[in-house]
């Protein structure tokens, strides 16, 4: 990711071996129809973020705009990225659908270098999305996002469990294909690790299962249980916040 930091669309045209057209509007139907998928996510961001009506929160790597057409009822003011100029499009054209009468704040750019102010932004989300950069980009984006966070701020990630069971079968394309896509899976002691490096407070990190109700269940029951338990651990939480001065 070397490219220009920011980029207006639409002359922007950068497409990844995953990113297209199917993949795009499966994404779309998913906030669409606000399935199950969708809906225990935004249960779980809001209890993360607990957003309120007078704050500016930033969406980083917004892909086809599900957080931020989320987020536009509860805040003053939602502005999402993406380094990839389709997405962004996308999530353009929902969320004008969606929210008409708001503002949509996106734009194209690079994670490690965002054209923003300084202390400009009451929280920020990651949400699947941590684990498509590797650790590299993850550090620039950490530096970056305390940058643009006020004091006292939060950032929220939600981030799959490289240990889950679901995880363990798409890496060995057991019954579930690979996602080529998730190039970095990171255990929660070292997102805990990495977050501190840069400055951060954990103020939560703890462990969600699966959306699927039944084998949710399942997991809740497995989870506390030592060695099997990791693999019923399918969702990475983490609220962390800048100190205040």
């Amino acid at each position: 990711m070397t490219k220009k930091s920011l980029r207006h669309l639409p002359d922007v045209d950068i497409e990844y071996e995953y990113v297209n057209d199917a993949k795009l509007h499966k994404d779309i139907a998913r906030m669409s129809l606000d399935n199950r998928f969708t809906r225990v996510k935004k249960q779980r961001v809001m209890k993360l973020l607990r957003p309120d009506s007078s704050q500016c929160v930033l969406d980083i790597g917004c892909a086809v705009g599900t957080m931020m057409v989320m987020l536009a009822s509860h805040v003053r003011k939602i502005m999402g990225f993406d380094f990839i100029g389709l997405t962004v499009s996308y999530a353009r054209k929902q969320f004008r659908a969606i929210n008409p009468d708001k503002p949509f704040c996106g734009f194209c750019a690079d994670t490690q270098m965002l054209p923003l102010k300084n202390n400009a932004f009451d929280g920020a989300t990651a949400v699947d999305f941590t684990e498509h950069i590797d650790d590299t980009v993850f550090e620039l984006m950490l530096s970056e996002t305390y940058r643009v966070l006020k004091p006292g701020a939060a950032l929220v990630i939600y981030t799959p469990n490289p240990t889950h069971l679901f995880e363990w079968m798409m890496k060995h394309n057991i019954i579930l294909k690979e996602n080529t896509a998730h190039i970095a899976l990171r255990p929660m002691r070292q997102y805990i690790t990495m977050l501190r490096d840069h400055g951060f407070a954990i103020r939560e990190a703890y462990f969600e299962p699966t959306h699927i109700p039944l084998i949710r269940l399942i997991e809740r029951m497995v989870m506390p249980v030592p060695l099997i338990g990791a693999l019923a651990r399918r969702r990475i939480c983490i609220r962390a916040v800048k100190p205040a001065a």
